[in-house]
């Protein structure tokens, strides 16, 4: 260690690191196992059911398409599955309008061509005196010295958390290279955090014990994530970490932004599930177990991954949150789906809820309530119900949500759906698909 003078904790998990093992459960973050959450195998519960579909008749567009809807109401299954789940589109003459569910998961980072990354632009609110990095992944091996997130500043010493054999995790930040002493839990999830407090100089790693969570959730209890730290260092006055910077997930980086000066073989291997960066940290020693609300005022960025993300090659951000572009991925490479997302909108506006949603095979409906067709969507915006609850919601661009080259109406993803009925705005049915009939009425 470099410049500091620090002490290792409780090693938790470390006895475990480099083994071989399985995760019987993917935690937090998914469904199936560590090794098939990092690109193997995976668990979709419902892969390819969106390939189902029925349409309306010929004779019914006419009918279909004279009054828009104002109300789709949509009973349906909430099973994990890779695909995103188009349970309506509509294109007609006078009316366009779209309801999907976006599952919401993790993503392989393979190593190799093509490079894998998640990227930001510049970050000049950077929380640079107060800060937490979070991961949740699941670690595989095959990289020498993988990178599990590089955070680079022009002219100023770069943020990073990578791994160095013998030494376990290493993390370098304001020109001191620490190394913990703590190893990854290879194949099994786990929730890492990185802690820098600038005015007390001191540097704190988080980890899972990784065995004890999988152990716990084999047997279907949950265990609070991260905890006391294990290792804390005091480091020089002169460390600090500069605002502005550029912040990639799953590589070292160059020059800061630039994926031509991505270093060779330092690239992460693994599955990783969601990115947290906390202006003010939470307190993991306690290891509270509550799920951040969307608009946290104390998270920076929150970035996790779906489905419709993925195939527009952006990362799932919170409405609060900068961008994050993903390089590398394919649309359907998204496994250990936990959660969905609802998205609806028509060629006017679109939104999208947080995910919600829990992918555990339940009965729910939910309802997209679209603006009379004369209304300026400036005053009045869609919305979405899940089970008669209103969800928050952020808007998307239309074209992200609208399928461009369907004509007609159509209704998809039918190993899950279980009912869907369109209503005009004065509360007359329009058409209904009822889970047994072949075509839209």
């Amino acid at each position: 260690m470099s410049g500091a003078a620090g002490t290792s904790g409780a090693s938790g998990g470390a006895g475990a690191a480099g083994a071989a093992g399985t995760s019987g459960a993917a935690g937090a973050s998914g469904t199936s196992g560590g090794a098939g959450a990092a690109g193997a195998a995976g668990t979709s519960g419902a892969a390819g059911a969106s390939e189902r579909a029925v349409r309306a008749r010929p004779d019914q567009l006419a009918a279909l398409g004279a009054r828009p809807p104002a109300r789709v109401t949509a009973t349906f299954l909430a099973r994990p599955r890779t695909e995103v789940a188009r349970l309506l589109d509509q294109r007609t003459a006078r009316a366009c309008c779209a309801l999907l569910l976006d599952p919401v998961g993790s993503l392989p980072f393979s190593g190799g061509k093509p490079l894998r990354w998640l990227l930001t632009a510049p970050l000049p609110t950077w929380p640079r005196d107060r800060f937490a990095l979070e991961l949740e992944l699941c670690p595989l091996r095959g990289s020498p010295a993988p990178t599990l997130a590089s955070y680079a500043v022009a002219g100023a010493p770069p943020f990073v958390l990578r791994e160095q054999a013998p030494g376990g995790l290493v993390v370098e930040l304001g020109g001191c290279v620490v190394e913990t002493g703590i190893q990854l839990d290879y194949a099994q999830w786990q929730r890492i955090a990185v802690t820098w407090e600038e005015d007390a100089r001191r540097l704190r790693l988080h980890k899972d014990d990784g065995p004890a969570r999988v152990a716990a959730e084999g047997t279907g209890r949950t265990v609070a994530p991260l905890g006391p730290p294990l290792f804390e260092a005091l480091l020089p006055g002169d460390a600090v970490v500069a605002a502005g910077g550029t912040l990639v997930v799953g590589q070292l980086q160059g020059r800061p932004g630039v994926l031509a000066d991505l270093a060779a073989g330092r690239d992460f291997r693994g599955a990783v599930a969601e990115v947290r960066v906390w202006r003010t940290p939470p307190d993991f020693t306690a290891g509270s177990a509550r799920e951040p609300a969307e608009d946290e005022p104390a998270l920076f960025a929150r970035w996790r991954f779906s489905a419709l993300a993925t195939a527009l090659g952006e990362a799932l951000a919170t409405p609060s949150s900068p961008p994050a572009l993903l390089g590398g991925f394919q649309a359907d490479e998204l496994r250990d789906v936990a959660r969905l997302r609802a998205v609806g909108g028509d060629t006017r506006v679109a939104i999208a809820t947080p995910p919600a949603i829990p992918a555990d095979g339940r009965e729910h409906t939910i309802e997209l309530l679209l603006p009379a067709a004369d209304a300026d969507t400036r005053d009045a915006a869609p919305s979405l119900l899940l089970d008669g609850a209103a969800l928050p919601s952020s808007p998307l661009g239309p074209a992200d949500v609208l399928d461009a080259a369907h004509r007609g109406v159509r209704v998809g993803a039918l190993d899950d759906l279980r009912a869907l009925t369109l209503h005009a705005a004065d509360g007359a049915e329009i058409a209904r698909w009822d889970g047994s009939s072949d075509s839209v009425r």
